[in-house]
Parts: structure tokens; C-alpha cells; sequence
């Protein structure tokens, strides 16, 4: 534990390097546009006269400029400024654009600008440029003699941004930028797998989050790593979509593979995630940046390197559950694959059993209603598929049917295909994927063999 002096030290140092880091920012500009600076600065004398001025500075990682945005406006609002005048900003004309506050809600504010205003006859200049990739920045000026005015301007702006932060248990999408997702149609209660990977699933992430206090009593860390492995099909992705459907008031946020080797996009990706904790973050096919060094001559080292430092770094991840997927186990880094504290939980997904495989045809024939007869001889049909693999079954069998049915035919309430129409159906999935060991075989007398060959030939119904 660090003494009262060693206390103060740290905080002074961290007020130091807050404010070179806005003395930098501030220096950046003039260095790159001076002509339009010094325009900038004419305006601000222009305004404020001759008095002594100061500035307080707001800087924002670039993925909170919406929300840094945002959070001017509010101020402004309810602390009752008025606007006298906008401006550009190292342009002819400010610069507004839609902010997205929440899935389909907009709100069209300046992004890139100069605000001149007033309250109770002062005058403050507020320069704003959240205009991503360049800057995230707020600049307050005013008269020296109001210093508290305009250090407390910034200081709201802040406070708003962190305590009404609308990203705070939304679903999101990350690449840089923060964008909402959507998230419907999906249910963990229609998510088809055995009852003990479900729940090992569900305790493992949002269940551990949900029980958070508790186990903070027991000293246990409130961050947990869990790998889906399976091959291609098997539900990975479906149980990740209905997780984030599921998560109530946990924030969830979805990568893209493409930004994964980057470390600059890692520690924004965590550093985020720890910011609006709760939360889940899902990287899919983590085996892209954590295959085994050696073996992949060090190709994502540095990508790999940073996954495990935000992982399992010096700092904790306080509130972080990371959920990855991967069709390739074999593939990855003993650091990621044999390391808990990194990644706890291996989730072995397989493939469905004869009930699993029921229950996932009669979900899917809640809109393609096969009869009971051809739902069971689809399920005792394709023992040993994945989940994706017996869903094309049934999408080619209603293909099928439209493709045989006259459009003014009305809709049956009932689909009825016979056996032979079934295996036709799973022949010609194997046949035109043209790949050898896609998964697709039919047993036949008790024994698996290759669609194609050998299937019966009988009309008969599927009953």
C-alpha cells in the first residue's frame, strides 16, 4: 500500500501528464494548420477583448467522440447557455453530423466548430473538434478572472460523458469506432444444445457477472475467459448471438477479425470494455492472432503478445468477460489455450444427439411447416450433422417444394415429403458443396456411408 505522500506524488504526476498531454494537443494544431489558427485565435480576441485568457482542454479516446459530443450539447442545455454565434473551425463553415445516442437514435449536432457563448454577461469560446481519425478535443476559453467558469465548463462535460454514458449496457460493434447493434430474432431459450454446455456457458459469462458482489467477497476476480471450440456448424456463433440477446444491462461488444492484429485496436478494445463494465467482449475465431508462435513463425506476435497483456496484464480488467471462438484448438498458443486467468474454460461444442436435433427441426419448422412424419426422419437421418448442416437440409427441402409448386397454388398447412425426396435432398447438398468429408452421409443398414451411392430408391412416405 502506498503511503499519504506516495499518494499525493502519483496524483500530481497523473495531473502533469494530463496536462502536457492537453498542452501537446492544443500545440499539434498550430503546428499543422498555423494560417488557420491563427485566424482561430484572432476570433477568440476579437470575442473576449484584451483580458487575460485561459483554456481547459477535454481529451477523449476517438472512440467517445460522439459521446464527448453529446455531452457538450447537454451541458449547454441545462446549465443554460445561450449561443450567440457558431463558427467554423479550421474551416469556412462548422461542421454537424448525425450522433448516434442509441440503436435508430440520431441527433444532429456540431461535430466540428467554434460555439461563441453567453451567460449572465459572460462570454466563453468553445471550440469543439470530434472529427475522427485526426482528434477527439474540447477547448474552453474565457477570461482569466472566471477561471472556475471555465474549468468547470470542461468538468461537467465529463462528468456527463461518464455518468450518462449511452454505451453502458448496449449491444456493440467495435472497429475503431463504437457502433449500436441490433440484436433481435435471437433467444437463449431457442439456443439447440445438451443442457450441461448450455449451463456451463451461461454460469461461465453472464451468470459469473450477474453474481458479482459474491464473489467479490470470496476474493475471486471479476474477469473470466471462455473458448467455444467446435467445428464449422456446430452453434458457436448462434450460442454467442443469443448471449447477447440474453444480457441484460451487460454491455456487449462484438470485434471484427480484420482489426484483431492490430495492438493499438486490442488495448482500445479493453480499455473500453473495462470503461462501461459490465461487460462481454466476443472475438470470433481467435485462432487469426493466437495460433502457436513457433508454429506460425511469429507471424501475429505482437497482436498476440497484446491479447495476452490485456488479458492478464499488470492492470486488471475489472468486470471483463472475453468470450472467443475457434474451429481449430489444436492450433492455439499454450499461453491462450493452457493458461486460466486468460482463458478459464475450454466449451467443447458437439454435435447434436437424436433429441437436440428434434428440437432444433422443430424450431426451424415454426416457419417451414414440415409434418411430424418428415420432421422425425429428418432428425434420424442426419446423425452425426452439425446444427447449420440439418438447418440446409430443411431450407432445401422448402427451396424444393417452391420450386415445384405453382405460385398460384395456395400454401399448404403442412409440407409432407417422402423418404426418397428427404435423401434426394441431402444428396444433392453433398454433391454440389463438391467436397469430401463436408459431413453430410446417410446411414444406411446400420452403416454411415457417402450420399450418392447406395441410396435407396423407394417412394414411399415418410412415415
Amino acid at each position: 500500500m502506498c503511503d499519504n505522500g506516495k499518494e499525493e506524488e502519483i496524483i500530481a504526476l497523473e495531473d502533469a501528464e494530463e496536462c502536457l498531454a492537453e498542452d501537446l494537443g492544443r500545440r499539434s494544431y498550430e503546428a499543422r494548420y498555423p494560417e488557420a489558427e491563427k485566424k482561430h485565435i484572432a476570433l477568440i480576441k476579437r470575442v473576449l477583448g484584451s483580458e487575460i485568457k485561459i483554456d481547459s482542454s477535454l481529451i477523449m479516446p476517438l472512440y467517445y467522440v460522439d459521446l464527448m459530443t453529446w455531452a457538450m450539447h447537454q451541458h449547454i442545455a441545462e446549465a443554460g447557455w445561450k449561443v450567440v454565434r457558431t463558427e467554423g473551425y479550421h474551416s469556412r463553415m462548422p461542421v454537424y453530423s448525425d450522433v448516434d445516442t442509441g440503436c435508430g437514435a440520431k441527433q444532429n449536432l456540431l461535430k466540428k466548430g467554434v460555439l461563441i457563448l453567453e451567460k449572465d454577461g459572460e462570454l466563453l469560446v468553445v471550440t469543439m473538434d470530434a472529427t475522427p481519425p485526426e482528434s477527439s478535443m474540447l477547448i474552453v476559453t474565457g477570461p482569466e478572472r472566471i477561471k472556475t467558469t471555465v474549468e468547470g465548463f470542461t468538468n461537467e462535460v465529463e462528468k456527463i460523458a461518464e455518468e450518462r454514458n449511452f454505451y453502458r449496457g448496449r449491444k456493440l460493434d467495435f472497429y475503431g469506432r463504437i457502433y449500436f447493434l441490433d440484436i433481435s430474432g435471437k433467444s437463449w431459450d431457442d439456443l439447440i444444445l445438451d443442457q450441461d454446455t448450455k449451463d456451463n456457458i451461461w454460469a461461465n459469462t453472464v451468470g459469473f457477472i450477474a453474481n458479482r458482489n459474491r464473489l467479490r467477497e470470496f476474493g475471486i476476480p471479476i474477469k473470466r475467459g471462455v473458448i467455444l471450440v467446435g467445428e464449422p456448424g456446430t452453434g458457436k456463433t448462434l450460442a454467442c448471438k443469443a448471449l447477447l440477446s440474453a444480457a441484460d444491462g451487460i454491455t456487449c461488444i462484438t470485434t471484427r477479425a480484420d482489426a484483431l492484429e492490430s495492438p493499438d485496436y486490442l488495448h482500445a478494445l479493453y480499455e473500453l470494455a473495462e470503461d462501461i463494465s459490465p461487460s462481454i467482449v466476443f472475438i470470433e475465431d481467435i485462432d487469426l492472432i493466437a495460433q502457436e508462435r513457433e508454429e506460425s513463425h511469429y507471424m501475429s506476435g505482437s497482436a498476440l503478445l497484446t491479447l495476452l497483456s490485456v488479458l492478464d496484464g499488470v492492470e486488471e480488467r475489472d468486470g471483463v468477460v472475453t468470450i472467443a471462438t475457434t474451429n481449430a484448438k489444436e492450433t492455439l498458443d499454450k499461453a491462450i489455450a493452457k493458461r486460466p486467468s486468460r482463458f478459464d474454460r475450454i466449451i467443447h461444442f458437439p454435435k447434436p444427439g437424436l433429441k437436440q436435433r428434434v428440437d432444433l427441426i422443430s424450431l426451424l419448422c415454426r416457419t417451414i411447416p414440415l409434418d411430424m412424419n418428415t420432421q422425425e426422419y429428418v432428425a434420424k437421418k442426419t446423425e452425426n450433422f452439425t446444427p447449420a448442416q440439418i438447418q440446409e437440409v430443411v431450407y432445401s427441402l422448402a427451396i424444393d417444394y417452391c420450386n415445384n409448386t405453382l405460385p398460384q397454388k395456395p400454401r399448404c398447412r403442412c409440407l409432407t415429403f417422402s423418404k426418397q425426396e428427404v435423401d434426394s435432398a441431402i444428396s444433392k447438398i453433398d454433391r454440389d458443396n463438391k467436397q469430401q468429408g463436408i459431413g453430410f452421409s446417410l446411414p444406411i443398414d446400420g452403416n454411415m456411408k457417402r450420399c450418392g451411392a447406395n441410396t435407396p430408391a423407394s417412394n414411399e412416405r415418410s412415415e
